[in-house]
């Protein structure tokens, strides 16, 4: 991604820049975030074009790529090493920044693409508009043994998300909403929360389902086979 190529991102109504932190930057792309879920948009439908990018379309909606990728930036930032690094540069202004975010979701809408692309696409998975929550593969041969497996690791993981988000319960109903649909799909419902706040509770998602596969005697890339991004 060449990150001289410039957004027209119009007035701010927030600040402009330079940012003190990744989090003040990332609290100024409120205005910018239907934006750049356009440009996440036409990225998945390029590469729609081929049948990979036919199945990441369905599974994928841009705004929780957008989501993604303002997460990558937060966990990059809280933990140097992992997500996606922010130089100084991509602080100066919100446009540098904008810049910056898109990227990221580039290379974010690239991975999974690539990571579609060896999973194989021989499946069906109906029209490529279709809601991401809303598109299910052809039932498999039942197994009980993973479905019951599955229904623990649901009530574990979301009895530990209530309880760590116990004092913010504005978290409860988007948690309530997500256990209806999780593990099927990874995306997580906004309702009135922040960005950063949706970070934070895909975050300790993934670091309590870490745990529980540690405990398990599993590794945690098992534990993060429940997320797709």
């Amino acid at each position: 991604m060449n990150k001289t190529s410039q957004l027209n991102t119009g007035p701010a109504s927030v600040a402009s820049g330079p940012f003190r932190n990744v989090e003040d930057a990332v609290a100024a792309l409120t205005p910018n975030i239907n934006q750049l879920a356009r440009i996440a948009e036409r990225l998945l439908t390029r590469l729609a074009s081929q049948r990979p990018g036919q199945r990441l379309r369905a599974l994928r909606d841009p705004m929780d790529i957008v989501h993604d990728a303002i997460g990558l930036v937060l966990e990059g930032a809280a933990h140097p090493g992992s997500g996606r690094k922010t130089d100084s540069n991509d602080l100066e202004s919100l446009k540098a920044f904008l810049n910056h975010v898109q990227g990221v979701i580039q290379s974010h809408v690239w991975s999974l693409y690539k990571s579609v692309k060896r999973e194989g696409s021989h499946l069906s998975l109906g029209s490529a508009h279709a809601d991401a929550c809303e598109v299910v593969d052809p039932q498999a041969p039942q197994d009980v043994t993973r479905d019951v497996s599955l229904s623990e690791t649901r009530r574990e993981l979301f009895r530990q998300l209530r309880n760590s988000f116990k004092e913010k319960p504005s978290v409860m109903p988007v948690l309530a909403n997500w256990e209806q649909h999780w593990p099927e799909c990874d995306r997580i419902p906004k309702g009135d929360l922040t960005n950063k706040q949706i970070f934070e509770v895909r975050d300790r998602a993934r670091r309590i389902l870490d745990q529980m596969a540690v405990s398990d005697g599993l590794s945690q890339d098992e534990g993060h086979q429940f997320f797709r991004g």
